[in-house]
C-alpha cells in the first residue's frame, strides 16, 4: 500500500487503526503478504502490528550522497547488522555486505600471458588508458589520461589489500599486454606479496616477471640478475633513490620501445626523494608525467597529502569505509 500515510490521513486515529487490524486479519485469512509504506519514519503506529521494519535513508557523508537500509524488526530472524549501504543504480536495487579486509585476498588468476595478445588495442583507446573497470572508465570519460598522475587516497582504516585489489587489475592488463611496470612497494609489502596479487603462470614467470620492476632499498646499489627469481627486481640505496630511478626508467623504455610504462608508488617514496636529492614535487611530478605513460600514486590520507597532491593530479581516488 502505497502510501499508507496517504490513505490513514482521511481517518481519526482509532479508525486508523481499526482499518490497519482488519487489513491485517485479511491478509491472514488470505495467506498474502502486506506492505506498509510510510513516508513518516517518526510514525510508529504500526510496528507493533508488522512483523517487520524496514528503513530506507538517504542522507550525505563528506559531500557523498548515499543511502542507507536500516532493519530495525525482523519478528523470528537475527538482525546481525541492523544497516547496510545499497544503490539504485540503472533502476536495480543493490545492497552491499559489510567490510571485511579478508575479502581482498587473492581470489584468482587474473594474467594469461599470450604473445598473440601483444597489441595495446585492449589497453589503450586514443588519449586513455582502460582502468580494469568498465563502470570506472564510463565515469572518467573513457579511462586513465595518457601522461595521467593518478592519486588513491586511502583512510588509515582501510587495509592495504584493497588497494592491491584495485591495482591487480590494471597490472594484469599492462602484463598480459606485454606493456613493462614500475613498482615501489607501499605500507611494508614485500615483492612476493604484490607478485602474489597477480598470480604468475608458472610455465611464463620468466618472461612475465621480467615485465615488472619491484623496487627494493638496501645498503648498496646492485641489481639482481637471477632470470628465474619472481618477480625481477631493482635494488638501490634510498640516498641515491632519485638517480636510481631515473635510470630504471631510460633503461625500462630502452628495452620495451613503443610499450606504455606503468608506474606505481607510494607518496612516502616520493618524500624520500625530496629529502634524498634536491628535488621537490613541482620537478618530480613533471618527470615522472614526461617519462612514463600512467602514474599511480598511493597515500594514506591526510590533510598534508590533500592539499599537496590533489592540485596537481588528474583523478583523485579516495577508499573510505562507511557505515
Amino acid at each position: 500500500i502505497d502510501s499508507w500515510d496517504a490513505i490513514a490521513s482521511f481517518m481519526d486515529k482509532e479508525a486508523r487503526l481499526n482499518n490497519e487490524r482488519v487489513l491485517q486479519i485479511w491478509r491472514e485469512r488470505a495467506g498474502a503478504k502486506l506492505i506498509f509504506i510510510s513516508e513518516d519514519p517518526n510514525d510508529t503506529t504500526l510496528d507493533f502490528l508488522v512483523d517487520g521494519i524496514v528503513e530506507l535513508e538517504r542522507k550525505f557523508y563528506d559531500n557523498m550522497p548515499i543511502r542507507q537500509i536500516f532493519l530495525s524488526k525482523l519478528r523470528g530472524i537475527m538482525i546481525n547488522k541492523p544497516s547496510y549501504i545499497y544503490s539504485l543504480n540503472d533502476g536495480i536495487f543493490r545492497s552491499y555486505a559489510a567490510y571485511q579486509p579478508d575479502d581482498f585476498a587473492i581470489a584468482s588468476s587474473r594474467v594469461r600471458f599470450n604473445k598473440a595478445e601483444s597489441t595495446l588495442s585492449s589497453l589503450s583507446e586514443g588519449h586513455y588508458i582502460t582502468s580494469g573497470y568498465q563502470e570506472l572508465d564510463d565515469i572518467l570519460g573513457g579511462g586513465f589520461i595518457k601522461k595521467g598522475v593518478i592519486l588513491i587516497d586511502m583512510e588509515s582504516n582501510v587495509n592495504t589489500g584493497v588497494a592491491m585489489a584495485f591495482l591487480s587489475s590494471i597490472m594484469s592488463n599492462f602484463i598480459r599486454t606485454c606493456n613493462p611496470i614500475l613498482f615501489h612497494p607501499f605500507d611494508g609489502m614485500g615483492p612476493e606479496e604484490v607478485m602474489s596479487y597477480l598470480k604468475l603462470e608458472r610455465d611464463s614467470n620468466i618472461y612475465e616477471s621480467r615485465l615488472i620492476k619491484i623496487f627494493c632499498h638496501i645498503g648498496k646499489m646492485e641489481e639482481k640478475s637471477d632470470h628465474n627469481a619472481e618477480p625481477s627486481r631493482e635494488y638501490g640505496p634510498l640516498d641515491k633513490h632519485f638517480e636510481f630511478f631515473r635510470d630504471v626508467i631510460i633503461k625500462t623504455k630502452q628495452e620495451y620501445p613503443n610499450k606504455l610504462l606503468l608506474n606505481i608508488m607510494g607518496t612516502n617514496i616520493a618524500q624520500k626523494m625530496y629529502r634524498s636529492r634536491k628535488i621537490n614535487r613541482r620537478e618530480l611530478l613533471p618527470f615522472i608525467r614526461a617519462n612514463t605513460d600512467l602514474s599511480l600514486i598511493v597515500s594514506r590520507h591526510s590533510q598534508s597529502t590533500r592539499e599537496s597532491l590533489t592540485e596537481i593530479s588528474d583523478v583523485h581516488l579516495r577508499f573510505l569505509i562507511l557505515n
